[in-house]
């Protein structure tokens, strides 16, 4: 950590660059723009390589041809060696970056590397697509012979799914590798330029000249300089002006500046602003963003709009069917900051030519599904071209209904913030009169349907959250089991890819991809965090998923528990495996319709399929698909206790949690939490020793006592967490309702209860909103709760059973939260994993993890792998008490010693004689101990390993390990 930052020599710095050359001032700050980029183009580029690998990995599994799987393997051994020449182009320099200079030889290296990725990818491409059509003739070929049929079918559905590869993933793949390419290329050195330059004073500089441009008020010029807007300390951030609906008769819009955060919070793209304008009618204002995978047009193929929108939005008049983005969007390839404050006027979609505008969404292109919005409606339209007072556009509306045979609750029509939907996702529409699905004529599954899912209800329009992507640089390299974070000048980069929504009831996802992501910078900010080591979670995972540790009574009860009091008990392993079921085979959840519609019986096998595959063909645990699991486990235990953390830091040091980030690294097993400023100035670190003195801690132990604390308040308030899921859970199963009275409801009760026992007997916990979603949806016309009335031959009516349901789900599966809600791990937002949040969180993992941290819990395993692990998380010394030793335990403390670690061993007379001589020689300690059997291992002074194993290392018999934080003795 370095000391507080002095800021009249920031004001001092900012004040002698603008009495330069307007040129060389210029130069400076374009210059430190693409200085900046670098850490992040080298952070991307790594991970671009490592997941075009998973990538191919995922995709060689699903291939039959050989010629197609020999040439993806070559590919793998080119990425994998493109990895290691990404390691070597390093050579010590964090990131390609130091200070105020680059390693341009570092940055070339790096280039040259994706270039020559990229050129692999190009040979690949056309190798697979000669395979492509090699597969495709032999297919069409072979449909003329009937014996051939199968492998008719074979050919060509490899050759459908090489296509799609080829298009989906390796192009797409060769262009954000080039993009990287090309930002490295345009970086020269501006170390000349930067001598005795602060990188916050090129930030204020910046952010200065942007502010004069329209005029700058002293107030602006404070907020820049000291980073803070008022006395509230919120956080200087880039601002985006906004024109909202006004209810003033004079005028239609007024002009609000916020910054970029609070703007995607408090109006997010694609959601009806909930302002009422002039008229009186609320939620009529949206704004958009160019989209991937998005058509914007009405029901004859077109969108007008207002020419003002279009001139505001940067619509193309000329093209029929067009493209929403907000104004001067920056779409320089690679570019991290973009230049410029944003400018948004929101499209009035009542200006429409028919008063509305529809959005196709596409969810899943190779099956040509769509979700449908549409924002606006003509009969609000006309009504008011009438001039009509509210009132009188309520009247009209009711015989409206009426006359459309809706005889449900009466919404205000002049609220457009509520809509009809679709309960099996595919529809939402914010127009009062579509109480029928307006979209049949194009849904994929309009006529199946029939407009029979449309519902009968109006429900507010669901949140739209944005996306968002941390990248960090200048965090120093720490080490040990858990080791605190307390640093200065860390750089934060973010990034916004997309926003979602999920649709009512059925919680479908549904994506805007940007064509041009947002980007946000905190170039010098603070951060506080820790670090804990990635094998010792590994060690947790593997004894969570292990059958014989619940063989022990004090991991048995943190490692099974009753998902309601009297209700099945369940394994957090199985707990564990199933969220990575829907992770892994619903693209990171978000694909979960496709998954989660099928027929039960074909759920379990696929769930059951990939249990084997996991837990038997991936053994031992170096196995590539284990290696998957583990890393989606570290991220979830990490995602959580990110989260955990933020509140924490937020409630500790009296921080509003506004003013912070998180971020986590799985592949570091980082937990940061940041300040939200981009110079520092709420100074979190300067509160953090505030609350050292407050305490009584010393400046040495402070930190390491301000996590041990965050641990132990976190176990604690999970436990009681719990507590309170039960008692819920037992309140819900009391609740009486219609289901106790009637015969035939009560029987359809009694069958989800044993479809669920049997998912939880097979291993899958499913929690009540995803077993909802399963029984909802349907398949070739039929849902699954329909089918589960038929095969049980129930003799209940169908349209009852869809009525009454959240009351028999509620009674038969009561214990909504199965392994982490909003409430115990604080998802909120921010939160970056978006939809797939709830598969990438856990409240039994953490309290685990955290559990056996403060050594209430044993870690249990094969005794030699497990403490060679644990071992190689030590940095500085390893003191050892084993009165047992054998040849690869002796290999291994010289491997430590051979590290530059001090090894200090205490073992028996024979062992001192069989091995002192050796040991001795590698700078190793060897002392004598006579009658003592305890074992005992003390890494780095602060570690205690308490195990059941002596250093036979050989030896794979089952042991415990209890482990203790803080000083040894």
């Amino acid at each position: 950590m370095t000391g507080e930052y002095n800021y009249l020599d920031l004001i001092r710095s900012v004040v002698d660059l603008l009495s330069r050359d307007l040129d060389e001032v210029e130069e400076i700050i374009e210059s430190a723009r693409v200085r900046d980029e670098v850490p992040f183009a080298v952070i991307k580029a790594r991970r671009a390589i490592e997941d075009l690998m998973e990538d191919v990995k995922n995709f060689e599994q699903e291939i039959e041809s050989p010629e197609a799987r020999e040439v993806l393997e070559e590919l793998i051994i080119k990425l994998q060696e493109a990895l290691e020449a990404l390691n070597r182009c390093q050579n010590g320099s964090e990131k390609c970056y130091s200070g105020n200079e680059i390693d341009m030889e570092c940055v070339d290296c790096h280039y040259k590397v994706l270039r020559e990725v990229r050129r692999t990818l190009l040979e690949v491409e056309d190798d697979l697509d000669s395979i492509r059509r090699k597969l495709r003739k032999t297919g069409e070929r072979g449909s003329l012979l009937r014996s051939q049929k199968e492998n008719r079918k074979k050919f060509l559905g490899d050759a459908s799914r090489l296509r799609d590869f080829i298009e989906d993933t390796l192009t797409e793949r060769a262009n954000e590798l080039n993009a990287i390419a090309q930002v490295l290329d345009n970086v020269s050195n501006p170390t000349n330029l930067f001598e005795n330059i602060d990188d916050r004073t090129v930030f204020i500089l910046r952010l200065l000249l942007e502010l004069s441009e329209s005029g700058v008020y002293v107030g602006e010029v404070l907020s820049a300089l000291t980073g803070l807007k008022s006395v509230t300390a919120d956080p200087v951030d880039r601002e985006v002006n906004i024109k909202l609906p006004s209810k003033n008769s004079e005028t239609s819009y007024y002009e609000q500046s916020l910054p970029l955060q609070t703007l995607f919070y408090r109006y997010p793209p694609f959601e009806p602003i909930s302002l009422e304008d002039r008229d009186g009618i609320s939620g009529s204002h949206v704004w958009f963003v160019k989209i991937k995978n998005t058509d914007y047009y009405n029901h004859k193929g077109y969108m007008y709009v207002h020419p003002q929108s279009i001139k505001d939005l940067g619509f193309d008049p000329r093209n029929p069917v067009h493209d929403a983005t907000i104004s001067d969007t920056h779409e320089t390839m690679g570019a991290i900051y973009p230049e410029h404050v944003f400018k948004i006027k929101p499209v009035s979609v009542l200006e429409a030519k028919d008063g509305y505008i529809i959005l196709a969404v596409s969810i899943n292109p190779k099956k040509r599904e769509r979700v449908y919005i549409k924002y606006g409606s003509e009969f609000i339209k006309e009504v008011l071209e009438k001039k009509l007072n509210k009132q009188s556009i309520r009247d009209i509306y009711v015989d409206e209904l009426r006359k459309k045979g809706h005889r449900g609750k009466v919404y205000e029509p002049t609220d457009l913030t509520y809509t009809w939907y679709c309960t099996s996702g595919y529809g939402l529409s914010t127009d009062p009169l579509d109480v029928k699905c307006p979209f049949r004529k194009w849904c994929k599954y309009g006529n199946e349907c029939g407009g029979r899912k449309w519902k009968w209800t109006r429900r507010i329009f669901p949140k739209v959250f944005l996306d968002v992507e941390r990248s960090y640089s200048g965090v120093e390299n720490t080490n040990g089991l858990l080791s605190p974070i307390v640093m200065r000048n860390v750089r934060i980069e973010e990034e916004y890819p997309s926003a979602h929504l999920s649709m009512p009831e059925s919680g479908l996802p549904v994506v805007f991809k940007f064509k041009v992501p947002f980007r946000r910078s905190l170039p010098k900010t603070n951060v506080i965090g820790f670090k804990i080591a990635p094998e010792f979670l590994e060690l947790v995972v593997r004894t969570a998923l292990d059958e014989r540790a619940l063989r022990s009574p004090e991991l048995a009860k943190v490692l099974t528990y009753e998902l309601w009091k009297g209700g099945p008990e369940v394994k957090l392993g199985d707990v564990l495996l199933t969220k990575f079921f829907i992770y892994d085979k619903a693209e990171k959840g978000f694909r979960t319709y496709d998954l989660l519609r099928k027929r039960s019986s074909s759920l379990l096998k696929e769930y059951l399929r990939m249990r084997e595959n996991l837990l038997v063909k991936s053994m031992p645990y170096n196995k590539r698909y284990f290696r998957k699991f583990l890393e989606w486990a570290t991220k979830t235990v990490l995602h959580s206790l990110a989260h955990a953390f933020l509140s924490y830091v937020s409630v500790e040091l009296q921080i509003e949690t506004s003013n912070l980030v998180y971020l986590y690294d799985e592949r570091e097993g980082l937990v940061l939490v940041a300040e939200n400023s981009p110079i520092g100035a709420i100074d979190i670190i300067g509160a953090l020793n505030e609350w050292c003195k407050a305490n009584g801690y010393g400046d040495r132990n402070c930190y390491k006592n301000f996590i041990e604390k965050f641990f132990r308040k976190e176990l604690e308030f999970l436990r009681e967490h719990e507590e309170d899921t039960v008692q819920y859970a037992d309140r819900v199963k009391s609740v009486v309702s219609s289901v106790s009275r009637e015969d035939d409801l009560k029987d359809l009760r009694d069958a989800i209860i044993n479809l669920y026992n049997e998912f939880i007997e097979n291993g899958l916990v499913l929690d009540v909103h995803s077993l909802s979603t399963h029984l909802l949806l349907s398949s070739a016309g039929e849902t699954n709760l329909e089918k589960l009335i038929a095969e049980k031959e129930l003799g209940v009516d169908t349209k009852k059973a869809h009525r009454y349901f959240d009351d028999i789900l509620l009674t038969a599966v009561p214990n909504y939260c199965i392994d982490g809600c909003t409430t115990c791990v604080v998802v909120d937002r921010g939160c970056t994993e978006g939809l797939g949040q709830t598969y990438t969180v856990s409240r039994k993992l953490m309290e685990f993890t955290i559990g056996v941290l403060l050594g209430e819990y044993p870690l249990r395993g094969p005794g030699g792998s497990y403490l060679k692990k644990l071992l190689g998380i030590a940095r500085e010394s390893v003191e050892a008490m084993s009165p047992y030793l054998d040849d690869e335990g002796i290999e291994t403390l010289i491997e430590l010693a051979e590290k530059g670690i001090h090894v200090k061993l205490s073992t028996r007379p024979e062992f001192v004689r069989e091995y002192g001589e050796k040991l001795r020689k590698a700078g190793i300690e060897v002392m004598e101990i006579r009658n003592e059997h305890d074992k005992w291992y003390c890494l780095d002074g602060w570690l205690l390993i308490k195990p059941t194993v002596n250093m036979n290392l050989e030896s794979e018999n089952y042991n415990s390990f209890v482990i203790k934080l803080g000083r040894c003795w």
